[in-house]
């Protein structure tokens, strides 16, 4: 299951709630830019605890295909840990 993280809701809290739940640990927080950051090599089969962890619903479910590519052009200043 691919996530995508809405910038302009996230807080960037390093103490975040999705990233302290996610067992991939593939929420990570960029202390350089001061933002949360979803490594794409590490998200993907779980059942979206993330999602669900985030108290700011700033975290998006995005399959794969037309859907995620239109989420990641809607949230365009997202940056992502895999630098794709």
């Amino acid at each position: 299951m691919p996530a995508i993280i809405d910038s302009y809701s996230c807080d960037n809290s390093p103490g975040c709630g999705a990233r302290r739940i996610c067992k991939k640990m593939a929420i990570k927080f960029d202390r350089a830019t001061q933002k949360m950051k979803i490594d794409f090599s590490l998200c993907g089969d779980c059942k979206g605890l993330c999602v669900r962890g985030c108290d700011r619903m700033a975290i998006k479910f995005a399959p794969k295909g037309e859907m995620f590519d239109s989420l990641m052009a809607k949230y365009s200043s997202i940056d992502i840990a895999s630098g794709a």
